[in-house]
């Protein structure tokens, strides 16, 4: 778990800092923006001076948070709620998390930063996600910031950001545009309705991904079923063959390609990869039959071609 970092309240603060999670309109991660070599997207917008929620935040408060950014933890999805409603009080999970804010700069009416994700699933995942969106491609993502801040008496707007304690990439968010809709940068107002139109529109879209990745699901823990049901060792189930198997039209396609890849092991009398002498002796599971436990250098070789090229 990732705990995020606290910060004392000043004394002269009249206020309680209260949690709040406001949604970025424009994102703008253009083409240009995201080096996915580095893996930064430049130029994320992280608050401007009105928020869709109503809140305004005057720019000498966002000059004075910006160093409140600096370093902020980016993650994949918003935290489960916790039972104060205070986005604190439940630390992240390392899984969800994508990576920091850096280089935190107030520039055309808002607080912008480069987000450097980290080479893990997370970090991935936001960069495919930012380079998908700005090309125009499902699915829709949006940025909110999670900051604890201080309002005015009537709440219109704030009046010191006291601690930032992340900031979240959110697919199909219904109420923020998507990241490449403003590819040119505007300053002023962030606000405004999206119709019911669009609504329906973004629903049956996040309703047609939710159904693709349980069909996703649901072909991946077939291809692993038929995997375990045949005895096959794991350093033999490559991620492409696994990927075959997920693709096959049905159980019986996906235990034959199974047993074929157990043939093929077989026949050149392979039990374990020539490149890890500590991995398993081969084979092990429901499915045995009796092998040669010899493997030579040119076996090796054809384990190469044979296994791990598909």
């Amino acid at each position: 778990m990732i705990e995020p970092a606290t910060e004392s309240k000043p004394p002269d603060s009249d206020r309680s800092p209260e949690p709040l999670t406001e949604r970025i309109a424009d994102w703008r991660p253009t083409g240009e923006a995201i080096d996915a070599a580095a893996r930064v997207v430049r130029g994320v917008a992280l608050c401007g001076t009105t928020s869709r929620n109503g809140y305004a935040y005057p720019e000498a408060v966002l000059r004075a948070a910006a160093p409140l950014y600096e370093g902020a933890p980016v993650f994949l999805d918003h935290a489960p709620a916790a039972p104060t409603g205070r986005p604190a009080d439940r630390g992240r999970s390392a899984r969800d998390y994508v990576g920091s804010v850096r280089a935190v700069r107030f520039e055309e009416g808002r607080l912008r930063g480069d987000v450097a994700a980290l080479d893990t699933d997370a970090g991935r995942t936001f960069l495919a996600l930012a380079a998908g969106d700005a090309a125009g491609a499902a699915p829709r993502v949006g940025m909110s910031h999670v900051v604890l801040a201080e309002r005015t008496a009537d709440g219109s707007a704030v009046t010191a950001i006291r601690e930032v304690l992340s900031v979240d990439a959110v697919a199909f968010p219904a109420t923020v545009s998507r990241l490449r809709e403003s590819l040119s940068p505007k300053s002023g107002d962030n606000t405004g309705d999206t119709d019911s139109q669009q609504l329906r529109e973004e629903l049956a879209e996040a309703q047609a991904e939710v159904a693709r990745l349980r069909r996703e699901r649901t072909a991946q823990a077939a291809a692993d079923a038929a995997i375990e049901e045949v005895g096959l060792p794991g350093w033999a189930a490559t991620p492409t063959f696994r990927r075959a198997l997920a693709a096959a039209a049905t159980d019986a396609e996906r235990r034959a390609l199974a047993e074929d890849r157990v043939a093929v092991l077989e026949r050149l009398r392979i039990v374990r990869p020539p490149d890890d002498p500590s991995a398993d002796v081969w084979p092990r599971g429901p499915v045995s039959r009796s092998r040669p436990a010899a493997t030579g250098p040119d076996r090796g070789a054809l384990l190469v071609r044979a296994v791990r090229g598909a």
